[in-house]
């Protein structure tokens, strides 16, 4: 098979590394795919079966911001040699990189070096896509000349864009709006294969996740103090903290936890969409992977998004989700247990808007890969 050297770099949470899991084990099935891993790696997500993982000095944003880590320049040093390291063990036929140049600026000096040297193989060079979620970030203070940057590299040193997103949902072009000289392709989003959800059971239950859980613990404790104000109308709340939420952040939501009728918090759980189908509400933020996980799972939901600085990926596409009619938005600046618990009140029992999503994305991004290098059909 053709091998495929992908590169990943999570950040606060997991869902770059989640999609980018589900999306090599996509490509497994075609090519021999090799994952460069720029993060921690958690024990609680497991890789997928016939990727190879190769894990680089691994570096996480403070608060999402990178810019202590790229001052590091003994480490930013070690993270290229072994990139570099990878590519000339593997010498992939295809070279995918997730979200550069659209984003991850602080690594632009080991991805260019990658980059030179790619393009620099004797004979034929590897086939080099970008890999990119539905919604991009578009609140940085110099956003023009960031996209115009990003345009510049990425028909200087690319040959495709692969968009995981359905273009009936959001395009490319909202986020993006600098015109590319490279084919840009929406596949669908990506999602890891997972049983038919269970039908829904009657009762009360509120399941309020938080993803990753690096930012999820004033999401979680205002759903905690909102079920102390509907415990007696019969609701009871499944807390899931998240493998990334602090010790001591999970600390303080155990006592919080302990003292609230009818709750129960976790740290994390194996599977989210076969719990919220038990759910008669889903309260949650709105990363790439939760919107899949709810809207798959059918529940009425309210999405509270994560927006802190220029971070406003979340909102846009809860935004988009409510102007489907298929889900309740709250914000999370200042979130008032009352309002919250107001919400889950006027969820419970709603019917739910079905919004239907491409999904096959894995399999479309495998397809549009093997055209390009020109494997046989």
């Amino acid at each position: 098979m053709p091998r495929l050297l992908m590169w990943c770099q999570h950040a606060l949470g997991l869902g770059h590394l989640v999609r980018s899991y589900a999306l090599a084990a996509g490509l497994a099935e075609r090519f021999d795919v090799v994952l460069v891993v720029g993060g921690h790696l958690p024990d609680e997500i497991t890789p997928p079966p016939g990727v190879r993982i190769v894990p680089l000095p691994a570096v996480a944003a403070e608060d999402g911001d990178w810019a202590a880590v790229s001052a590091d320049r003994g480490l930013m040093r070690a993270r290229t040699n072994a990139l570099l390291a990878a590519f000339d063990e593997h010498r992939p036929d295809v070279l995918v990189l997730e979200l550069f140049p659209f984003g991850r600026k602080r690594f632009t000096g080991e991805l260019v070096s990658l980059l030179m040297q790619a393009h620099g193989v004797d004979g034929r060079r590897p086939l080099v896509a970008c890999s990119v979620r539905d919604i991009l970030v578009g609140a940085r203070r110099d956003q023009p000349r960031h996209d115009r940057r990003a345009r510049f590299m990425a028909d200087r040193w690319f040959d495709m864009v692969l968009v995981h997103g359905d273009p009936a949902f959001a395009l490319f072009a909202d986020t993006f709006p600098e015109p590319l000289a490279i084919p840009v392709h929406h596949t669908g989003f990506v999602v890891a294969p997972r049983p038919a959800p269970e039908s829904r059971a009657s009762g009360r239950l509120v399941v309020a996740s938080a993803g990753g859980g690096a930012v999820g613990e004033p999401l979680l404790t205002a759903a905690l103090q909102a079920q102390a104000m509907l415990a007696d109308e019969g609701f009871t709340l499944r807390a899931i903290a998240g493998p990334l939420l602090s010790p001591e952040g999970f600390s303080r939501l155990e006592k919080l936890a302990a003292a609230t009728p009818g709750a129960e918090l976790i740290r994390v759980v194996p599977d989210l969409p076969s719990v919220l189908a038990q759910a008669a509400v889903s309260v949650s933020q709105c990363g790439y992977n939760t919107l899949l996980e709810v809207v798959g799972a059918g529940v009425p939901a309210i999405m509270v998004p994560y927006r802190a600085g220029r971070e406003d990926e979340q909102h846009r596409r809860a935004d988009r989700l409510a102007a489907l009619g298929a889900v309740s938005v709250l914000s999370a600046e200042g979130l008032d247990p009352a309002t919250l618990a107001d919400s889950i009140r006027a969820r419970c029992g709603q019917p739910v808007m079905p919004v239907a999503l491409e999904v096959d994305g894995a399999a479309r991004s495998t397809e549009l890969l093997e055209v390009a290098i020109g494997v046989p059909a």
